[in-house]
């Protein structure tokens, strides 16, 4: 990362997951829910209220990972950063952590699988791939995929060989939470390690898990 785009990512406004979720979650409400209460809002700024959410619960995750050995803060495009970050960027939003007083910014590209595809497998594994050729070596870009429809997900069905991002999640609804999360480090993914998170009543849970073979 070099100085000029280190300065950009200096000057956005960050909040903690926690205050990001409660800022967008009721947003989020009515848009899902409520047309009318929404109705105010632009086709632009209901994007970057739902990709906010997803970027508070994605924050919320990366924090639960770090422990209590970082400070982990994010920016997305509401408020003042609607100025600073550009629909142009190559980063959607920005994870920031501070380990004993020294700041380090993960870029995030927030991807989307919509509708309701037949084969839900296939289109998985070609976002993956197309993430693969897009970021051959990115060691410091995390992307987030928001899959558009209620599933039960299968990580260990989707190859990751080959991919050379720091982190990759998978978003999505579900039956038994608002939403769930799965995905972690990528050298994690490839030992078939994973994190496992959950939002129900608007309160996220994350835990560690394995899956597939051993």
């Amino acid at each position: 990362m070099d100085s000029i785009q280190k300065r950009h990512l200096e000057a956005l406004e960050y909040s903690t997951p926690e205050e990001l979720l409660r800022i967008t979650a009721p947003v989020i409400t009515d848009i899902l829910q409520n047309s009318e209460a929404a109705a105010h809002l632009s086709k632009q700024e209901k994007k970057d209220y739902r990709e906010s959410y997803q970027a508070a619960f994605l924050g919320y995750v990366v924090k639960q990972m770090a422990r209590q050995l970082a400070t982990v803060s994010v920016a997305t495009r509401i408020g003042r950063n609607r100025i600073l970050l550009k629909e142009n960027e190559d980063f959607d939003c920005v994870i920031k952590g501070v380990l004993k007083s020294s700041p380090t910014y993960r870029k995030v590209q927030l991807k989307e699988l919509s509708g309701h595809p037949k084969n839900l497998k296939s289109q998985t594994q070609s976002i993956v791939e197309y993430i693969k050729r897009k970021y051959p070596v990115s060691c410091d870009l995390i992307v987030a995929v928001w899959i558009n429809r209620a599933l039960k997900f299968d990580l260990a069905s989707i190859n990751l060989v080959g991919l050379k991002i720091s982190q990759l999640w998978f978003f999505a609804h579900a039956e038994s939470a608002e939403m769930i999360i799965v995905g972690g480090l990528v050298s994690d993914l490839l030992r078939n390690a994973c994190f496992y998170g959950q939002v129900k009543n608007g309160v996220p849970r994350i835990r560690r898990r394995k899956f597939g073979d051993s």
